[in-house]
């Protein structure tokens, strides 16, 4: 499961209370932001202990997987998403204008 689905629901949820995109931003990601570190430092792990075995592809292979990890957490879950949100919450959540607001997901209405 991709965890922006957790981010959200959690910023869906937020807004629904507030009303505000900023505080729903603020409130969603604050909400979620141990779990998806934690899940981001497990997987980082996984792969540096792979790192330490004995074939070279294996050490590259894993390095590069746990680096990418890395970025995703740090750069891509922490900064991007909660900045995205924040610039785009006029139209984030607005339907196609032929689905007549039967979208399967909406963020904000």
């Amino acid at each position: 499961m991709d965890y922006e689905v957790v981010h959200h629901a959690r910023i869906r949820e937020a807004y629904d209370n507030t009303g505000s995109a900023r505080a729903a931003v603020i409130e969603g990601v604050g909400r979620t932001g141990r779990l998806v570190t934690s899940a981001a430092l497990i997987l980082m792990l996984t792969f540096l202990s792979m790192s330490s075995g004995p074939e070279n592809r294996h050490q590259i292979l894993a390095t590069g997987l746990g680096a990418g990890i890395l970025v995703d957490a740090v750069v891509v879950r922490a900064l991007m998403v909660p900045a995205m949100g924040r610039c785009s919450a006029a139209g984030t959540g607005g339907c196609p204008s032929g689905s007549r607001g039967s979208c399967a997901f909406r963020l904000f209405r």
